[in-house]
């Protein structure tokens, strides 16, 4: 009993990621993929359950786990990942990866001294990680962790053909959904998602719950496929066009889609919503995934004929498309003849995120880091971009050769060794779903050479999830991997597991918690007054370097309304300035916050105007300051940081224009110690 009941919370839990993800605008806000983690979390803990009750008989530990050939490259990736974020000392970091130790050297103040020389002046010593932002790091892996975490859980979980066969429903069903959305939301001309939801990442027309089409066609690419394999399951059991007269045969053909005709309408609709999405690169892999997936399906001579019910489909998709109108996808289709419309920004991005990649390139810039790096490489005159629009080189530059190998390389053995197996089977069931499941995978593994899938929780929590299934149906019986210990690590082992979890939970609704705190900072108005939420948000997650950077500018705002109700007086033959009560206080608080933004990401280049912006204003109001405000920082001038700034961001006109005004000669002075207080 108790058992059957960790199977049916298990199942359940993962058919409400399959509905939940994709409807949550994709999952890429920060409240649904908290959700999205925590489920996990909990059906992790329910596995953990079933566990401890199968070894309620046995005196020692026995954990048993599906052998695949993903198991060691995740294992590895993670491994990986996990030594990018563990602080390492200058001189290791100079060896194993020079690029990184010299981004230190020119990004944090005071870095690279030895032991030996703390006592020097202006110098401080710390041990960084290889990721030059730990907190980016930290969120990327909890998210990768929730997509791998399912995958074992669907292949460790789910054994029986019908426990098989409603993931399978679950899918096509949501998927289904999501397309009548966004051909809805396309015939409405509506330019909010759910006709109330207007993002801030676009304004125009929508797709579905998601704000960029190609996203959209990238989840429906995995769908269509698979529904297509569920279909021809259902027809592979007999021979589907028999010999015989041509009105035999209609007859024959007639029946079996009669039969399958709500199946059939569902994989049109899903077509449709693709090709209405306008996505250049979905159309076109959608396109070869086809043909992979009916040049696959024939190479067993068996179900050759079999191949007609996609043309079948692909046919009442191609009328479907007529009878609407096809001219707007003929039109978006016709700018790939341009080459200079389809060499855009992204072959540039590309070559740009390869350079990344050539500078860091055995243990990258940190997973999930790209975004805080690509400023400094970038060549386009416009900034800002967060993905590089191509998975491959965009996981290259993150965690280096070694982590794109073991966890696209991974991928790619998974899905081959589980062709090779498809090829043995003969079971109607087996050959549809597996070739179905494979095809959607090869689909996005071909599109995200054109976007950035697996970085929207929603596409890549379905590719795992597709890639489990494939495990489970392709093998008649999985083997299993069996680790076993002392009877007396029993009693620790348990108890381990679920604080990790618990830590992890805790980890994930502390994050949460700092960003709803943040937010509600944001939204707040009036008068100025202590940020409350402001530091709540640092307390629930000091990471997070953006919060102290808006600490920063909080009290920045403070003294410059302070100086504001300061004034002239005559002091020794001459006018003075006198800055209003508590404007040194909060420009030293404001320091302090710049400063702690900027060691916790260096690479920012708006932390570091803004740490030269707030020194420059503490002379400028009081030029007899010779000392710094913290004693234990390190030497910093105002015309460094704004050099850095611009470094860093090449490409910002605003801070490049800015940095320029705020460098006269007279800033070169260092701050040195602490100043008394007024």
């Amino acid at each position: 009993m108790p058992l059957s009941i960790c199977n049916i919370v298990i199942e359940c839990g993962i058919i409400f990621l399959i509905v939940f993800t994709p409807l949550a605008f994709g999952t890429v806000h920060v409240w649904a993929y908290t959700v999205m983690e925590l489920v996990i979390l909990f059906l992790l803990l329910v596995w953990l359950l079933k566990l401890i009750y199968l070894n309620r008989s046995f005196s020692g530990f026995r954990l048993s786990l599906v052998k695949t050939p993903l198991n060691l490259p995740l294992c590895l990736f993670f491994l990986l990942v996990l030594f990018q974020m563990v602080p390492l000392s200058p001189s290791v970091i100079e060896h194993i990866s020079p690029n990184t130790y010299n981004l230190y050297i020119q990004t944090v103040p005071g870095y690279g001294v030895q032991e030996a020389d703390l006592n020097a002046p202006d110098k401080i010593s710390t041990n960084r990680p290889l990721s030059i932002y730990s907190h980016a790091t930290r969120d990327e892996l909890l998210k990768i962790f929730a997509y791998v975490a399912v995958f074992f859980l669907i292949i460790n979980n789910i054994k029986t053909r019908d426990q098989m066969r409603r993931l399978v429903l679950a899918i096509i069903i949501t998927g289904t959904i999501v397309a009548f959305l966004g051909i809805l939301q396309m015939l409405s001309g509506t330019n909010k998602i759910y006709w109330f939801w207007l993002s801030k990442y676009k304004i125009g027309n929508y797709f579905g719950p998601y704000v960029n089409p190609n996203h959209f066609a990238g989840y429906m690419g995995m769908v269509i496929p698979l529904g297509i394999g569920f279909l021809i399951a259902q027809l592979l059991n007999r021979s589907f066009i028999p010999a015989g007269s041509w009105r035999h045969r209609l007859s024959v053909i007639e029946s079996h889609l009669s039969k399958n005709s709500l199946l059939i309408f569902l994989i049109v609709i899903m077509g449709l919503s693709l090709i209405f999405s306008l996505s250049r690169g979905g159309i076109l892999c959608f396109l070869f995934s086809m043909v992979f997936f009916f040049t696959i399906l024939g190479i067993k001579k068996s179900q050759r004929k079999k191949r007609k019910i996609g043309a079948v489909i692909l046919g009442l998709i191609f009328a479907m498309l007529i009878w609407i109108g096809i001219d707007p996808v003929l039109k978006e289709l016709s700018t790939l003849a341009d080459i200079h419309f389809t060499s855009n920004s992204r072959t540039i991005i590309s070559k740009d995120t390869l350079d990344i990649a050539r500078d860091f390139p055995f243990f990258g810039v940190g997973l999930g880091n790209f975004q805080h790096i690509y400023s400094k490489y970038t060549t386009l005159k416009t900034w800002g971009y967060t993905h590089a629009h191509n998975d491959y080189i965009e996981m290259l530059a993150d965690t280096g050769w070694p982590g794109a190998i073991l966890f696209f390389g991974g991928i790619v053995f998974l899905l081959v060794k589980t062709l090779l197996l498809w090829h043995r089977r003969r079971d109607p069931f087996v050959t549809g779903i597996t070739l179905g499941a494979v095809t959607g995978a090869v689909f996005i593994l071909l599109q995200n050479m054109v976007t950035f899938n697996f970085h929207i929780p929603a596409n890549a929590m379905l590719f795992f999830i597709i890639l489990g299934l494939t495990v489970v149906v392709v093998h008649p019986s999985i083997p299993a991997r069996n680790l076993s210990l002392h009877p007396r690590m029993k009693l620790a082992v348990y108890p381990i597991m679920c604080i990790l979890l618990a830590g992890l939970a805790v980890t994930v609704v502390s994050a949460y918690q700092g960003e709803k705190y943040f937010k509600l900072y944001k939204r707040s108005t009036g008068p100025m007054m202590i940020p409350q939420d402001l530091i709540k948000s640092i307390d629930c997650d000091p990471s997070d370097a953006a919060y102290h950077c808006e600490l920063g500018r909080y009290y920045a705002k403070a003294m410059s309304k302070c100086c504001k109700d300061g004034n002239w007086k005559y002091v020794k033959g001459k006018w003075v300035f006198e800055p209003g009560k508590d404007a040194f206080g909060n420009g030293l608080m404001a320091l302090d916050s710049y400063f702690q933004a900027v060691i916790l990401q260096p690479t920012n280049a708006w932390y570091h105007f803004n740490l030269g912006w707030i020194i420059e204003q503490l002379w400028r109001f009081y030029p007899e300051t010779t000392a710094g405000p913290i004693s234990h920082y390190p030497s910093i001038r105002p015309v460094d940081e704004f050099n850095l700034a611009i470094m860093l961001a090449p490409g910002n006109s605003y801070i490049k224009k800015h940095a320029e005004k705020y460098k006269p000669l007279q800033l070169n002075r260092p701050l040195r110690s602490r100043p008394k207080a007024r």
